[in-house]
């Protein structure tokens, strides 16, 4: 009976350090997004670098990462979370394998990026996104 309300307890409190450790991820990522909707990359990737630190696979802060990145003309960084996504070709961020191939093309590493060209093209056929 006592190990009962035991684990009980410890599952309760389980529960609810993942709901809290959720909504700080939530409020990262809101933070992050209000940021990058006003242009403020380099305020944004903090945000988004927290997100992870909190939660190392959350997708959407890996896509964010790589959107400031690119868009700040840091391509190194931008492939390397690009290809963390593009590798994977989530269906929710189809555009990560193309713009995977597009930092290494602007890198100079034309026969892998047309590689990855080649992939993204097959992940858009095989999940019916192209026209």
């Amino acid at each position: 009976m006592r190990k009962s309300f035991f684990l009980l307890g410890f599952l309760i409190g389980m529960f609810a350090a993942a709901q809290g450790n959720s909504v700080v991820i939530q409020r990262l990522l809101t933070i992050g997004d209000d940021y990058f909707k006003n242009d403020q990359y380099m305020n944004a990737i903090r945000y988004y670098k927290e997100t992870l630190a909190e939660s190392p696979t959350n997708i959407k802060a890996q896509y964010q990462l790589g959107e400031c990145y690119r868009l700040i003309q840091d391509y190194e960084s931008a492939e390397y979370y690009y290809e963390s996504i593009g590798a994977g070709q989530d269906i929710r961020y189809p555009l990560a394998g193309f713009y995977h191939a597009t930092m290494q093309k602007l890198k100079g590493r034309y026969d892998q990026a047309l590689q990855n060209f080649k992939s993204f093209r097959k992940f858009l056929v095989a999940n019916d996104l192209h026209e």
